[in-house]
């Protein structure tokens, strides 16, 4: 009888080469290289419409307090003791505090991409007030109009304007993305300003593009829209934002 030897089966449980898991690694990566930054922009565009929301909610608020007040805009502060919203009494009541009664909620002041949040102290600011006319130098030959929100004591009759001075609600800037409470378009911005962390004070410097290339900015009427940086800034073009004149 013969007898033929079997020859075993190759094992079915052979692991990977180098090679193989070194090119599924690199597929990795390359596919996370592309989907993260993606994601990122996604998770920014969530937050840009959050946003966009919160400004909503102010500039209806600041119709509202002008409806109240005889047509007059909200001052960009006022001077009477209150308590601010971390519990502290002050003297000196920002416009966000102003509008506080109009919204009821600390949140609508706060952009969910700003590295800070507003409790009531003089810094950590989200939100800027266009608080002055631009600067003649950067808006040469056009009508400059009246400031929006000039400081005044609360029984004061002087002070920020009546509505009706603003002669296109439509297309002025009310509030933007910024790092301080009031705005100034009185410099010349450079990109490196609009990207940073910091401002000189009031100055065109403190407004922010912290979504995707777009300053959150609500207009005098109340709408709210996510506007290129570019757009918004590249004076003289850009100058008809800031005025209360339709020039």
């Amino acid at each position: 009888m013969t007898y033929v030897k079997s020859r075993g089966k190759k094992s079915a449980n052979r692991g990977f080469t180098l090679i193989e898991l070194l090119v599924v690694i690199a597929i990795i990566s390359i596919l996370a290289a592309i989907l993260f930054p993606v994601f990122a922009r996604a998770r920014e565009s969530a937050r840009r419409s959050n946003c966009l929301s919160n400004l909503k909610q102010i500039g209806i608020a600041m119709i509202m307090y002008s409806q109240d007040y005889d047509e007059r805009m909200v001052p960009a502060a006022l001077t009477y003791s209150h308590v601010r919203p971390d519990g502290v009494t002050s003297n000196t009541a920002l416009w966000m505090d102003i509008v506080q009664p109009y919204m009821k909620s600390t949140q609508a002041i706060n952009c969910p991409s700003a590295n800070t949040r507003y409790y009531g102290a003089i810094n950590n600011f989200s939100y800027g007030y266009n608080y002055l006319s631009p600067s003649a130098t950067l808006c040469p030959g056009m009508n400059l109009g009246v400031n929006l929100g000039t400081d005044k004591t609360r029984a004061g009759s002087t002070g920020s304007p009546f509505m009706a001075a603003v002669e296109d609600p439509t297309g002025t800037v009310g509030v933007v993305d910024s790092i301080y409470y009031v705005v100034k378009f009185t410099t010349a911005i450079t990109e490196a300003d609009m990207f940073s962390d910091t401002c000189t004070n009031a100055t065109t410097a403190c407004i922010k593009a912290r979504h995707l290339e777009t300053i959150g900015t609500v207009f005098l009427d109340g709408h709210a829209k996510a506007m290129p940086w570019r757009t918004l800034m590249s004076a003289p073009a850009s100058c008809h934002f800031w005025t209360t004149t339709a020039d």
